[in-house]
């Protein structure tokens, strides 16, 4: 499946797919600051947007920390740390206790102008009116394994 993405110098979405403007679809990827930054210097972003079956409201804050310049080859690279909470907002959240939390890092290409390298790790909870709850998820450090994903004939027969 593919998807066009119109963004500004900016990174924000300017049109994606035929997707409406208040979808997640419309989220920056990323939180550029709004001019030139020093090491250490710290900026926000907060975006807002409703799911797409449920029409549940969203919001993320995000704060992004830049930590280091770098080479990359024949670029320089900014290492830049991220964290944000994502909450459900209005009253939709008196019926329910979303939590998701996000931290990690990225290194953008200063002259390319993109993200070269990038890990968050998030965990998620959902706890319902009613005491019910989804166990939180939480990213697992990097494996030396080989899997295979693929559905199994018993998920296939169903």
């Amino acid at each position: 499946e593919k998807l066009e993405v119109t963004a500004n110098s900016r990174g924000q979405i300017l049109k994606s797919g035929e997707y409406p403007t208040n979808s997640i679809f419309y989220v920056p990827p990323i939180s550029l600051p709004e001019g030139p930054v020093n090491v250490g210097d710290t900026w926000t972003m907060q975006a807002s947007w409703l799911s797409l079956e449920e029409m549940v409201p969203f919001q993320i804050d995000m704060v992004s920390i830049l930590k280091n310049v770098w080479t990359c080859g024949d670029d320089r690279c900014a290492e830049v740390e991220v964290s944000a909470q994502v909450d459900v907002q209005g009253p939709v959240n008196q019926n329910m206790a979303f939590r998701s939390v996000w931290q990690g890092k990225m290194y953008f290409a200063l002259n390319a102008g993109t993200v070269v390298w990038s890990r968050v790790d998030s965990e998620e909870s959902l706890t319902t009116a009613n005491g019910l709850s989804k166990p939180a998820c939480e990213a697992l450090p990097p494996s030396k394994d080989t899997v295979t994903l693929a559905p199994t004939a018993a998920s296939v027969a169903r």
